[in-house]
């Protein structure tokens, strides 16, 4: 009998090894935070609203990614806005807020992150909440999609 617990030793060692070794890497992988949200994404954010109000489309184009700009062709945004022009310019918003934030490190494979953010954003003639969806691939931030709500 104590032949056999000498040989599950081990065989329990070098499994509790393997699953430490297994934990730290997926630790290492998943414990890497990313970019600065508040020197990266915020600044972004703040020139992007900016940019928006001007309604145009190279504006908008400039702004995304190309998956993101490519989901429609470019007529719908045209018209979108020129819908959207009627606001007005912006006159304030609320300092962007993230919603939400997801980043894949380069031992995974892919050096990216994700955020969310939002704002309130007053134009002359309707105040809008604003939602961004970006993207950080790279070292390049782009907008990979927006929307706009009620207020």
């Amino acid at each position: 009998m104590a032949l056999q617990v000498k040989g599950v030793f081990p065989i329990l060692s070098s499994w509790y090894f393997s699953t430490l070794a297994v934990d730290a890497l997926i630790f290492y992988s998943n414990g890497d935070s990313g970019p600065d949200k508040e020197v990266v994404f915020l600044p972004f954010v703040e020139r992007a609203l900016n940019q928006i109000d001007s309604w145009k489309v190279e504006d908008f184009k400039s702004l995304m990614t190309e998956e993101g700009f490519s989901q429609q062709p470019e007529q719908p945004w045209v018209t979108m806005l020129e819908q959207t022009k009627k606001l007005g310019q912006m006159t304030s918003h609320e300092l962007p807020e993230l919603v939400n934030w997801t980043h894949f490190n380069p031992f995974n494979g892919s050096d990216r992150a994700e955020a969310i953010y939002a704002s309130v954003v007053q134009y002359e003639n309707r105040k809008l909440s604003v939602k961004l969806t970006l993207i950080r691939k790279g070292g390049v931030t782009k907008v990979h999609g927006i929307r706009f709500d009620d207020a």
